[in-house]
């Protein structure tokens, strides 16, 4: 599901197609996934110390890394 809804966005592709697509996707790179999952915990539970207020950066810097991530795996779109 990760990148399903940008390959339909971005990409055109009907729903099942990108359900396929990014599954394929995350399965071929389970290891930087992981990585990134790891760190993401990380930046969420230091940006929830200061009364939640470090996630008005920590969350704008995930969903610009998700579509970086969904630009150097499908290409440019």
């Amino acid at each position: 599901y990760w990148f399903a809804p940008a390959l339909v966005f971005f990409a055109g592709m009907g729903p099942v197609a990108a359900m396929q697509a990014s599954f394929g996707a995350c399965l071929r790179n389970w290891l930087p996934f992981l990585v990134y999952g790891v760190v993401a915990m990380v930046l969420l539970v230091v940006g929830a110390l200061p009364l939640m207020l470090g996630w008005l950066v920590v969350l704008p810097l995930l969903f610009a890394s998700n579509y970086a991530m969904f630009r150097d795996i499908f290409g440019q779109h």
